[in-house]
């Protein structure tokens, strides 16, 4: 029955189709039909016979292997969202429904979150303190500084003060002993008779003044040493006063550290409970931060994907930690195949590979990833696990789904033109192939090869197709029972298509 399908296909096309879609075209004389190598197969003859393409690709054909597996979530495609807190649920998603990333889940209204909102006002209140505290230790500090700068001034004005008296006594004091020793002189003059009384009297009144001045200038030295004296004491005083307001600061400073650090921790809590960052938290509207204004708790998806399950309605109180959902990332798929452990030898981490669908179109939606040896092995059945986290997942993977891994091994081989062997169809003593007519999407040319190595999907062809070229895939038996595009006879191809009888080119 297999055998008499492509025959029972091709008589349905022939009768649903446009006999010239495939018939060979005749001369200019309306004579013999035109040999040529190309076919016609425009689109509605496509879809009838249901024609598809595949591309020509460069691989190591030689050098890959194939392996049974299936799609399965990898350990972080699933996430359990779970109630922060105890409160009331407010579900805003149904079971299968895709979210985007930040999606609003559910709504949490918790008394512990006002608490939470509690703790960091009362932090933030704290914190303003500390800070306010540091403003006013700082403006202590200063002025104690001030007061230590001026206690200097006064020292040393009091130090000036100290040196002028001390040589203005000096000064008195030799002018003492000047009329000391005027007095002196006079009254032994006077004796001889040579210096009259008054002279003597002057003399010892002047002397009596300075010693009277002399005195003076003591006591008014013993007075500027007494404030200099006073002065040392109210500067070392200042000196210590700047110390302990320093020494104030200081502690002022760590108090308000503390108190920052507490109120950050207080934002730190309510944004793992909220999902918020602390900016968003800090952020301000109309003067009031955004903690102030969180009545209730917003949890959203940390990624985007499908709603797994839901295991709390809505309205319902969810205990503290208790899970209200399952959020599941389908980008987040691995392939887990089993290999002969016989091929151990041959595989290793790292290595390139492609996961393809079994049945479905070829290289269709084939992901591309790289493999790694898994832990698991099976002594029984003699395989083990190997495991392929694909770059990208296509919208039609699912966990469970059938899969092939197609593994290229290590070579130094240069990687050739391949196609699939499902477009290669035997014709008598030929293996054909038909490439799609670069130039005309309309048009297949059937070529005949040369053909290298095959793995059993893929064969080498050696020549008349380049990478990226098409050839047809489903509708290859149904072409080539046409008839059409063959040779007769001794002769050749021309490059536009047409025949030409006899052995050498023109």
């Amino acid at each position: 029955m297999r055998r008499l399908y492509p025959l029972a296909m091709l008589a349905f096309v022939l009768t649903a189709c446009p006999q010239p879609a495939v018939a060979p075209p005749l001369d200019d004389h309306g004579g013999a039909p035109v040999i040529t190598n190309r076919i016609d197969i425009p689109a509605k003859v496509r879809q009838n016979l249901g024609i598809t393409f595949a591309k020509v690709e460069r691989r190591h054909v030689a050098q890959t292997l194939r392996l049974p597996g299936r799609l399965e979530a990898s350990a972080e495609a699933t996430l359990e969202v779970r109630a922060p807190l105890s409160g009331r649920v407010g579900l805003r998603v149904q079971q299968y429904q895709r979210v985007a990333d930040g999606a609003l889940l559910f709504k949490l209204d918790s008394p512990a979150w006002l608490a939470e909102q509690q703790a960091i006002a009362q932090a933030d209140v704290e914190r303003s303190a500390a800070i306010l505290n540091v403003t006013s230790k700082t403006t202590a500090r200063d002025l104690a500084s001030r007061n230590v700068e001026l206690s200097k001034t006064r020292l040393e004005a009091a130090a000036s003060q100290d040196a002028a008296a001390q040589a203005r006594e000096a000064d008195l004091v030799a002018l003492q002993v000047l009329w000391e020793t005027r007095v002196a002189d006079l009254e032994k003059l006077r004796e001889q008779g040579a210096a009259r009384a008054s002279e003597v009297f002057d003399a010892r009144t002047r002397l009596a003044e300075t010693r009277a001045t002399v005195a003076e200038q003591r006591q008014t030295r013993a007075q500027i040493a007494r404030d200099r004296a006073d002065v040392g004491i109210e500067a070392e005083q200042a000196t210590g006063a700047l110390a302990t307001a320093e020494l104030d600061l200081k502690q002022a400073h760590a108090e308000s550290d503390a108190a920052t650090r507490a109120f950050d921790l207080a934002l730190g809590r309510a944004a793992a409970l909220s999902g918020l960052d602390i900016d968003d938290l800090k952020k301000e509207s109309a003067g009031v931060p955004h903690w102030r204004n969180l009545t209730s708790l917003e949890i959203r998806a940390p990624f985007a994907g499908i709603v797994r399950t839901v295991n709390l309605a809505s309205t319902v109180l969810a205990a503290e930690g208790e899970a209200v959902l399952t959020l599941f990332d389908p980008s987040r798929l691995q392939v887990r195949a089993k290999a002969l452990q016989a091929d151990i030898s041959r595989l290793a981490d790292g290595l390139d590979a492609r996961v393809l669908v079994p049945g479905g179109e070829l290289g269709a939606g084939a992901m591309a990833g790289k493999i790694a040896l898994a832990l698991e092995a099976d002594p029984d059945e003699r395989v083990m696990d190997v495991i392929v986290r694909p770059a990208s997942t296509p919208a039609w993977a699912r966990p469970g789904i059938a899969v092939e891994v197609e593994v290229t091994l290590k070579t130094t081989d240069e990687a050739k033109n391949a196609v699939p062997v499902a477009s290669v169809v035997r014709d008598e003593l030929q293996r054909v192939v038909f490439r799609r007519d670069p130039f005309n999407p309309d048009k297949v040319i059937r070529i005949t090869p040369e053909f290298g190595m095959s793995d059993g999907r893929w064969i080498v062809v050696e020549t008349e197709v380049s990478e990226g070229d098409e050839v047809v895939l489903a509708g290859v038996y149904e072409l080539k029972l046409t008839g059409t595009g063959k040779p007769t006879g001794i002769g050749h191809f021309h490059a536009d298509g047409t025949w030409h009888a006899g052995a050498t080119h023109d």
